[in-house]
């Protein structure tokens, strides 16, 4: 009937393995076609980075032998002057639409005050129509 020295679970998650993490990136670098057709991906780098020490920069400078299949990916990314072009003609775009937004409720906001001038000058004449009965 005693009572056991058993910690209280602190709920806390393991951390994922060094290869658990970059399997999880890989995923995103590296398309299925490239798994299927090279399946030891991972053990390849190691063993070339075992045998020969370099860096990466030097690797793409010298045009290895072979090409990371993603760098062709990396390369056809948008660069800066890209993105802010990109967004520059995205916002001239907006701007051109908003002015034809603004155009278009102007021209309902005149047309609302012509119905509201004619219901005005409506509601005078219904009311001194009803005053003209009232007197006779």
């Amino acid at each position: 009937m005693g009572r056991s020295n058993r910690a209280p679970p602190t709920g806390k998650t393991p951390e994922p393995k060094k290869g658990q993490l970059t399997s999880s990136l890989r995923q995103f670098l590296v398309t299925p076609a490239d798994l299927t057709t090279q399946p030891h991906c991972a053990d390849s780098i190691m063993a070339s980075e075992d045998s020969a020490p370099s860096s990466p920069a030097s690797d793409l400078q010298t045009g290895g032998s072979e090409r990371p299949p993603w760098l062709d990916r990396l390369r056809a990314l948008p660069t800066k002057g890209d993105l802010h072009s990109a967004t520059s003609e995205l916002g001239a775009t907006i701007r051109q639409d908003i002015q034809a937004l603004r155009a278009d409720l102007q021209g309902l906001t005149d047309r609302m005050s012509h119905v509201e001038a004619a219901c005005d000058t409506l509601r005078e004449a219904q009311n001194t129509l009803a005053e003209a009965a009232e007197t006779s």
